[in-house]
């Protein structure tokens, strides 16, 4: 099986960092990009990048305090990229954030500090998915 092409977009350089961490020691996925900025329209550079690079998941950090801005990500990303599958990773503790990520076009909703056992089952489940 090949490794999943990843991008990540955090505000948070601390949180880039980490996710990468985690994407990479599930050895199923390969971090292709990083971002420290969310899109704010189509034409952004970011929405470009994640074309060019052929990211087949692109992961949105979504901080407590900023949700907003991560939402409009994730419907932009969902709208004006083909053939990718946005992942949110974001609080558990309030489901109105879950269900506007959802809502917003996100495929999975993992834990904020999930482990990196968290991030392989989610990757496998998008591989075997992909794969039917």
């Amino acid at each position: 099986m090949h490794a999943i092409a990843v991008g990540i977009l955090s505000e948070s350089p601390e949180r880039l960092g980490i996710l990468q961490q985690r994407i990479e020691s599930s050895q199923l996925g390969r971090v292709v990009f990083t971002h420290s900025n969310f899109p704010t329209n189509a034409a952004d550079p970011a929405i470009r990048r994640m074309q060019d690079l052929r990211a087949e998941i692109v992961l949105v950090d979504i901080s407590a305090h900023e949700t907003g801005r991560a939402m409009q990500a994730i419907e932009l990303i969902h709208a004006n990229v083909a053939n990718v599958s946005v992942f949110a990773a974001g609080a558990m503790s309030d489901p109105s954030v879950i269900v506007a990520a959802m809502r917003s076009g996100a495929r999975e909703y993992l834990e904020r500090d999930a482990t990196s056992d968290s991030f392989s089952e989610a990757l496998k489940r998008f591989a075997a998915t992909s794969a039917k």
